[in-house]
């Protein structure tokens, strides 16, 4: 995804002045309805790739991250509730939205942090979606004192046993056919095979949601396939580790979703001390795109009650 905005390298906060002028980063959540000021867009450079990257809103800090084979666009629906109370950051995780493709080996945890220390944000609240959930679990275990509040849908519980060999094993195969469609040059067949994999084909099918769907994977296959051996992990996986997250807590799962996304929302609920538990009905993976009224209602409730 391309920005008609000015490409910054961020390579000190002063930098980050001439796009940030006048916006005060850390505060307290608004609540005065009405029309938003136009959002910042800008590329990035960060650790030496470049990423666009979206900020709408006063307020507390809340960053929102997609989901793999998705990009900042996931987000579209959201945007208009959520900056009326909060300063919203969106980004393209590196390579994301026609970003670089990565030459070595790089952290999607690390890469967040570099840009927003950049940005001067030094404490937030996390959103994310399935990869982006991941990258949010492993931020908060790595720099927890940085994130205030932590939203997590359709997150994969890494390290788990609690999953069905039978899905395991069919989604397996469906990921295979993406994969070799791919490698024989017939992106067509590729991307008509994401969309059958579940995590992309919405429990009410709707053809807007479809065609954005079609749209990020047909931008972003290539690159998510690619990045695969170069994306670093923590080395314990996370569900060793999710039982320090001190911060507030919320899991948000579609009660259409993946067997193992359902067990992996009980697990995180029963390892996180005091997180919450919102199943959304009639929704698949991507609660935020299938199912917007409702995912938008729980989520601000949770950060009103910050």
């Amino acid at each position: 995804m391309s920005f008609d905005g000015r490409r910054l390298k961020l390579t000190s906060r002063a930098a980050l002045a001439v796009v940030t002028a006048g916006a005060t980063f850390l505060g307290h959540a608004t609540s005065a309805e009405g029309p938003l000021p136009p959002p910042v867009r800008a590329v990035a450079t960060v650790n030496g790739a470049q990423a666009a990257y979206e900020i709408q809103g006063e307020g507390h800090p809340l960053v929102l991250i997609h989901a793999g084979i998705m990009d900042l666009r996931m987000w579209d629906g959201q945007i208009a509730q959520f900056a009326q109370h909060y300063k919203v950051i969106r980004l393209n995780l590196r390579g994301f939205g026609g970003g670089d493709l990565p030459p070595d080996k790089f952290s999607y945890v690390e890469d967040l942090h570099a840009f927003l220390e950049q940005l001067g944000i030094h404490r937030a609240y996390l959103l994310g979606l399935s990869m982006g959930s991941m990258v949010a679990i492993d931020y908060t275990t790595t720099y927890p004192e940085q994130v205030d509040g932590l939203i997590l849908a359709g997150a994969p519980l890494i390290g788990s046993a609690e999953v069905d060999p039978a899905e395991q094993q069919r989604i397996g195969e469906q990921f295979k056919a993406v994969f070799d469609a791919y490698r024989q040059g017939d992106m067509e067949s590729a991307v008509r095979n994401a969309l059958a994999l579940p995590f992309f084909n919405p429990a009410h099918p709707s053809p807007e949601v479809r065609r954005r769907m079609e749209r990020m994977i047909r931008a972003n296959l290539a690159h998510w396939i690619e990045s695969q051996p170069l994306v670093t992990w923590p080395d314990k996986p996370a569900i060793e580790r999710v039982a320090s997250i001190k911060a507030p807590t919320l899991v948000m799962v579609g009660d259409r979703d993946v067997k193992s996304m359902l067990a992996a929302a009980d697990g995180l609920t029963a390892r996180i001390k005091g997180a919450k538990k919102i199943v959304i009905a009639g929704s698949g993976h991507h609660v935020n795109m299938e199912a917007p009224a409702d995912f938008d209602r729980h989520v601000m409730e949770f950060l009103a009650g910050l």
